[in-house]
């Protein structure tokens, strides 16, 4: 895991700028981000990593076809649509295009299977059915890729201690710097996952004290995955979210473009060299997590398993 305080260290060493008074520390961060965005998050992506893969669920409601994807996806792209039973249980439904929805026939009950299919259209999903909602609550799942925090200074987050919160909340020392009280706050692992664990909001209390949402709090049952958790302002985070591997990519990458904001053309030439090495090299021994071959398998919601 690496801190911003560590990025920006090693951004300045690698590129020997120790004094970079052009640039401000926040500025040189804004640069790291573009990188991720349009240099390390294709990589990884193509390479079928899955980090950044998050789901938003939606209750389906009757009469209701078109649901929203969620504002966080990277490009609006969805990895998977499913719908989930009562049960939990998971089907996968396939994609169709926009102009074929007119096509498929609305069945909300008997053989509304045959007919389900959804199709994007802006920011929304269409469904062409509904299962039957009055054998139970069903939820339209949506898997995507979530679009990685935006980085900050790590004197704008602040950290979980062990021991210091119960079911209330938790009192805290130091909060980050710029915190306003009502700010919601999200904690992130200090783990290659980087996920989201809970969501709080930073009320006041001597200015120290943070309160976990209705039901958010341990979803484990277990508070044992807050330790050492960075807390910051929903949205953004002081742990460069982004897989070991790529790290030093990402380092070169905004040194390169430092040097290029800084008018330095000759230095950031000779830089370049470097940084197409690397990322050629990051992209041959990059592979999929799993190292057993991706196989189709047919869902117990699929129509093959249905006889269909």
């Amino acid at each position: 895991m690496w801190l911003t305080s560590d990025f920006l260290e090693d951004v300045k060493l690698r590129g020997f700028l120790p004094n970079v008074s052009n640039l401000t520390d926040s500025e040189i961060l804004r640069i790291a981000d573009s990188q991720i965005r349009t240099r390390i998050v294709p990589l990884i992506k193509r390479a079928e990593q899955e980090f950044w893969l998050a789901k938003e669920d939606y209750t389906l409601v009757a009469n209701t076809y078109a649901y929203r994807i969620p504002s966080a996806t990277i490009l609006g792209e969805l990895r998977k649509v499913v719908i989930v039973d009562v049960n939990g249980i998971e089907y996968d439904i396939v994609r169709t295009t926009f102009d074929r929805l007119s096509s498929y026939s609305r069945y909300s009950k008997t053989g509304w299977w045959r007919f389900l299919a959804y199709a994007l259209k802006g920011d929304m999903v269409t469904l062409t059915a509904l299962p039957d909602l009055n054998s139970g609550p069903w939820t339209l799942r949506m898997y995507y890729y979530q679009r990685p925090p935006r980085l900050v200074l790590t004197s704008q987050c602040a950290q979980l201690i062990p021991g210091s919160f119960n079911d209330q909340g938790t009192t805290f020392g130091a909060p980050g710097t710029g915190w306003v009280i009502g700010d919601t706050l999200e904690l992130r692992q200090p783990d290659p996952n980087f996920g989201v664990l809970a969501t709080v909001e930073y009320v006041t209390n001597g200015g120290s004290y943070f309160e976990w949402l209705p039901g958010l709090y341990a979803p484990c049952g277990d508070p044992t995955p807050f330790n050492y958790a960075w807390m910051c302002v929903a949205g953004t985070s002081c742990v460069v979210a982004i897989p070991d591997m790529t790290y030093d990519l990402l380092v070169d990458a905004t040194v390169y473009q430092v040097l290029m904001t800084l008018g330095f053309m000759e230095q950031a030439g000779a830089f370049k060299v470097d940084l197409v090495e690397r990322e050629a090299q990051i992209r041959e021994i990059l592979e999929p997590r799993v190292r057993a071959p991706a196989e189709k398998v047919i869902n117990r919601g699929s129509y093959l398993r249905r006889g269909w």
